[in-house]
């Protein structure tokens, strides 16, 4: 087993991550029940609001080490163009 194993998953954010699946946004609950839950999309098996690192992806599969972004009102969109190019440029090491 190496360390990548986990794909970067980070306990101590689980609490939030928690909180989170319980008050997604609407794009986000549209998106998790229309396409990605239940193997829906290809039989590709996605997790929702996944501890990576020190973030957490609102949608992760690790089978294809894929995240996605599902950035709805809760996001001030000039901060998010900001810091998620310093974001994702750690993903690669999870």
């Amino acid at each position: 087993m190496t360390e990548h194993d986990n794909h970067g998953y980070n306990k101590n954010l689980q609490p939030f991550a928690n909180k989170l699946r319980k008050e997604m946004t609407k794009a986000e609950a549209c998106l998790w029940k229309y396409v990605l839950r239940a193997r829906q999309l290809k039989g590709y098996q996605f997790r929702r609001q996944r501890p990576v690192l020190n973030y957490i992806a609102d949608f992760m599969c690790m089978e294809l080490m894929l995240v996605i972004e599902c950035d709805g009102i809760t996001h001030q969109w000039e901060e998010s163009c900001e810091s998620w190019p310093r974001q994702i440029s750690h993903l690669p090491l999870a």
